[in-house]
């Protein structure tokens, strides 16, 4: 059909291609020589519907352009320009289009849809638009689906894989950020996504500079309430190996430890804190010191969870249960344990090591699994791997001490691989940020309400707060400054939402 442009209704606020439309001139050239080879397609006002039908621009309109922006826009280009130079298919003021009457097809994601792949195929989207037009899409499902919806189903729709679908909403998700004269001034998404990435550490390190200095503004005691001082007391700033060896002997029921894996997690996927050493001599080494003093304040028969990198399973177990690696006389190449003079493998030494004079822990042989269902990605996958979609933690429990106790699980008679969903990125404080319904039953697992336990890398804190809400007293220690206050942050909360002081008081 031949509809006048004047009853024509063209939404450009909502539009994705805000910035421009290209050259009109060549293309009403085109229209004239060649004439209108595509139809335009539009469809009839649905205020109801279409949040752009409301605009005072759609009154007494008869029709809404879907597709053919750059057509119509040229239409009117030859209009106003030289309106008798018309070819035969098309009159002056007029354009011929089609009539969108399918409601499915009519609806605001598939006119994005439209939008985008007729501009992407014929002149490139920059990648301000098409960040824009993944986060409506991702927005309107959100609004209509609740729940139902993520990120997974977006990438699905708009065919494009899940992490770049991921990329393009992280990048939208802070206005600040996008605005920020390095981000969108860049040349490419790449680019764009690099900028962000450096723009937010910026505005993440100057909240902390500002909390900081907060907390040594008020170095005077008597300025901080009881819930700050108290705080305070329960996380110890620095190095985790000075502050056990300060603890009591066989002091607490219960130990939660996620120690650095060694990966350069922290330089890597968290270029914020790239000061603090995740290197893997660094992390075994750690480890291997504290083993003794996380035995030696733990009571006896009493139960320690500690998280571990795959690649470090054996090496740990053996730790824990006190073998010694040495090489065996007259063999080259082979290893046997200094105390026990087993073969070093790892079907031999899985038990504790009987003639170690080393602490010893007796280690779960199975591998405790947290399985991240429904996990989105968060735009730090390795591709020579497949999804990591578990995280491991080895259940040990004390050997020996001032007496001998059969270790005993709070709980039993339920699988070993806990299922829990994983934390969007924007919820999480700290890279291995782990949910609160999994520390909670973690501690079921291993303690009663009232019993005593440490986290020697508390971070920012979830450990304490599933400790304290549930009725346990939990201490720990963190070594970044900035991870530090946001767990004395945490606590603090904790402790006055069970008192009805806080925010979160229910």
């Amino acid at each position: 059909m031949r509809i006048s442009l004047d009853s024509i209704h063209f939404p450009g606020a909502s539009r994705l291609r805000t910035e421009t439309y290209g050259e009109l001139t060549d293309l009403a050239g085109s229209l004239r020589y060649f004439g209108q080879l595509m139809p335009i397609i539009v469809r009839r006002p649905d205020p109801e519907k279409h949040e752009e039908d409301k605009h005072e621009d759609a009154e007494g309109k008869d029709w809404v352009i879907v597709d053919g922006g750059r057509r119509f826009l040229a239409s009117i280009y030859m209009a106003k320009t030289s309106p008798e130079r018309y070819t035969l298919n098309q009159e002056p003021g007029e354009i011929e289009a089609i009539e969108l009457t399918d409601e499915r097809l009519s609806d605001p994601v598939h006119a994005l849809a439209l939008e985008f792949h007729a501009n992407e195929d014929r002149e490139e989207f920059s990648w301000k638009e098409k960040a824009d037009y993944v986060r409506r899409v991702h927005e309107i499902f959100l609004e209509r689906y609740d729940d139902e919806w993520d990120i997974r189903q977006t990438a699905e729709f708009l065919r494009m894989g899940q992490q770049t679908a991921y990329k393009y909403l992280s990048l939208t998700e802070d206005p600040d950020i996008l605005n920020d004269e390095r981000v969108s001034g860049a040349a490419s998404f790449r680019s764009a996504h690099k900028q962000a990435t450096i723009a937010k550490e910026h505005k993440r390190r100057a909240r902390a500079v500002k909390v900081a200095e907060e907390v040594r503004a008020r170095s005077d005691d008597t300025r901080f309430t009881d819930t700050e001082k108290f705080s305070m007391e329960i996380v110890y700033k620095g190095d985790c190996r000075d502050w056990i060896a300060t603890l009591k002997d066989e002091m607490y029921e219960w130990i939660h430890w996620d120690p650095p894996y060694g990966g350069e997690q922290s330089g890597g996927a968290e270029p914020t804190h790239s000061k603090i050493d995740d290197s893997a001599p660094y992390a075994r080494g750690l480890i291997e010191d504290m083993i003794p003093q996380l035995h030696r304040v733990l009571k006896p028969g009493r139960w320690m969870v500690i998280w571990f990198h795959p690649h470090n399973y054996w090496w740990l177990r053996n730790k824990l249960a006190g073998h010694t690696a040495q090489h065996m006389k007259g063999v080259d190449g082979v290893l046997e344990c200094k105390h026990c003079k087993e073969p070093w493998s790892p079907f031999s030494l899985a038990d504790v090591c009987p003639k170690s004079p080393k602490p010893r822990f007796w280690v779960n042989p199975y591998p405790f699994l947290w399985y991240k269902q429904n996990r989105v990605a968060d735009g730090h996958e390795i591709r020579r791997f497949l999804t990591n979609a578990y995280e491991s933690f080895l259940l040990v429990a004390k050997v020996g001490g001032s007496e001998e106790v059969e270790p005993i699980l709070q709980v039993n008679q339920r699988q070993n691989v806990f299922v829990y969903d994983s934390l969007a990125k924007s919820e999480r404080r700290h890279i291995m940020h782990k949910p609160p319904e999994l520390l909670v039953e973690i501690l079921r697992l291993i303690s009663i309400p009232g019993e005593g336990g440490i986290d020697p890398s508390v971070g920012s804190g979830s450990l304490l707060e599933a400790a304290w809400s549930t009725g346990r007293r939990g201490f720990g220690c963190e070594l970044s400054e900035e991870y530090w206050l946001g767990a004395i942050e945490a606590v603090k909360n904790t402790i006055e939402a069970l008192a009805g002081l806080g925010p979160k008081a229910t």
